[in-house]
């Protein structure tokens, strides 16, 4: 029985401030702990990842696919930070080890609860937007998936500052002055970020969508957290920031049936009707010849304006990615038809008549005529 007393006694002889004993044990507590880590991984990758492949859905299997390394790690760095707990060091080894495996096993549950995170939005979230109707911008899943991470990383961040003794209010009372100030210096980039966030959950227009913000008018290319990019029927992109986005009027095109285009012909009043009608019947010739354009328009006189006759002109293009080469087909066809027929556009011009006793004396003088010309151009730069 001696080996006994001697191995008693040599388990509490002391190195570094510590029995052998405890420094066995810790040492057992960080081999447990690898083992339990490894026999974690293991039942979860080659127990439960079989029993889940039998369910109708694979989102346990990619959520235990995806946290079953971090859930190993945890436990091993857990069982190491109780190993450290047996042993009796001095206070900055403690702060020092203690605060690098805490640290550790912080960042392990942070990884685990952004994996957690991806998976959820990718499996559950994203795949509930598209199903939804109308159907939910992918844009507002996307934001909504940045502030999950944000907030729960945030919160791992809170806990690990406790634990390392600093006086987290104090920090957060910081955060929040230097927020309001950054806030104060960056109010268009808070304001296009508000925009951006108004715009995808209010849902205007979509990608895809064409739209018209103030003079622009064109397809949605992309909807980003700061502008907008709209590429125009000519092939022109621009950018307009979201926070001007969300105060504007916005005319969405979707469900409309294409492109509506109107305009007026001026023609001179020294056309007689038949000429006016064979006006009509060249356009009407060009609409129903042009490709592209809807068999439903319509070319009729509309007005007798000041100076000359207005002729309508409505005729509609389904496909608005190409509307800007079939106006421009139409208005050249148009052209070329009246070139042919001999029928002019009418210019502004105005018709004086002069009453009184001279004047048939006055009015076929030249002078008289300058004088006119040059007050009517006085007038209209006026």
């Amino acid at each position: 029985m001696q080996w006994l007393y001697d191995t008693e006694a040599l388990l509490l002889t002391r190195v570094g401030g510590n029995t052998l004993e405890a420094w066995a044990d810790a040492a057992l507590a960080v081999v447990l702990g690898f083992l339990l880590g490894k026999l974690t991984y293991f039942l979860l990758t080659r127990v439960l990842l079989r029993l889940t492949a039998h369910t109708n859905t694979d989102f346990d299997d990619k959520l235990i696919g995806r946290t079953a390394r971090p859930f190993s790690l945890a436990v091993l760095f857990g069982c190491a930070w109780l190993a450290l707990r047996l042993l009796e060091l001095p206070p900055l080894a403690v702060k020092l080890m203690g605060g690098t495996l805490l640290g550790a096993l912080a960042l392990t549950a942070a990884v685990i609860l952004m994996r957690v995170i991806d998976v959820l939005f990718e499996n559950l979230a994203e795949p509930w937007a598209l199903r939804h109707e109308p159907p939910v911008n992918v844009q507002v899943i996307h934001v909504a998936r940045v502030t999950s991470k944000i907030v729960g990383g945030t919160l791992v961040m809170v806990f690990v500052l406790q634990r390392a003794g600093f006086d987290v209010w104090s920090v957060i009372t910081g955060l929040g002055i230097g927020g309001v100030a950054v806030a104060l210096a960056a109010q268009q980039t808070l304001g296009n970020l508000f925009g951006s966030l108004q715009v995808m959950t209010d849902q205007p227009f979509r990608v895809g969508d064409w739209i018209r913000v103030d003079q622009h008018f064109g397809r949605v290319q992309h909807i980003g957290m700061r502008s907008t990019r709209i590429v125009t029927t000519a092939g022109q992109t621009f950018v307009v920031p979201n926070k001007h986005v969300a105060e504007a009027t916005i005319e969405n095109a979707v469900g409309a049936q294409g492109q509506v285009r109107e305009f007026f012909l001026s023609m001179p009043y020294d056309l007689d009707a038949e000429r006016l009608q064979l006006a009509c019947d060249l356009v009407l010739k060009v609409l129903a010849e042009t490709p592209g354009v809807h068999p439903e328009f319509l070319a009729q006189v509309w007005a007798f304006a000041e100076w000359s006759v207005q002729i309508r002109v409505i005729y509609r293009v389904p496909d608005l990615a190409g509307f800007s080469p079939v106006a421009h087909a139409v208005n050249l066809g148009i052209k070329r038809q009246f070139d042919e027929a001999g029928l002019v556009f009418a210019y502004p011009t105005r018709t004086v008549h002069l009453v009184g006793a001279d004047a048939g004396a006055v009015a076929g003088t030249q002078p008289l005529v300058v004088r006119l010309a040059q007050a009517e151009t006085a007038q209209h730069e006026c």
